[in-house]
């Protein structure tokens, strides 16, 4: 099913409600302005406050993984995100924490 194609105006998050900040590595794909995320774009998780017990444990990353028969290639062949992205967010020691929240693509006319 089509789904808006996330730009740098989206809206990320942890399970925790820690934002995710997204670097993009290819701003090829520009909509309304803004670059097309993809799976290969840095991204930082910023001031997670997870704790397991008395150690903290924030999100720190997120991994994003192709879904079957839903991959969108962009230039470059690069993967990009939509709403139907799926990612889970990584702790310091790279354990899955949960899935990462999109909350917003940033722009809703471009569908994939």
């Amino acid at each position: 099913m089509p789904a808006p194609i996330l730009t740098m105006a989206a809206t990320v998050t942890c399970q925790h409600g820690a934002p995710v900040k997204f670097t993009p590595g290819n701003s090829v794909f520009m909509l309304g302005g803004l670059p097309a995320l993809s799976s290969s774009d840095f991204n930082v998780v910023v001031g997670c406050p997870f704790f397991i017990g008395l150690k903290p444990s924030p999100c720190v990353r997120v991994q994003w993984v192709e879904v079957p028969g839903g991959k969108l290639s962009g230039p470059g062949g690069v993967q990009l995100l939509t709403m139907a992205s799926v990612g889970f967010c990584l702790s310091p020691e790279q354990a899955p924490q949960g899935a990462a929240l999109i909350v917003s693509p940033g722009q809703a006319q471009v569908l994939a």
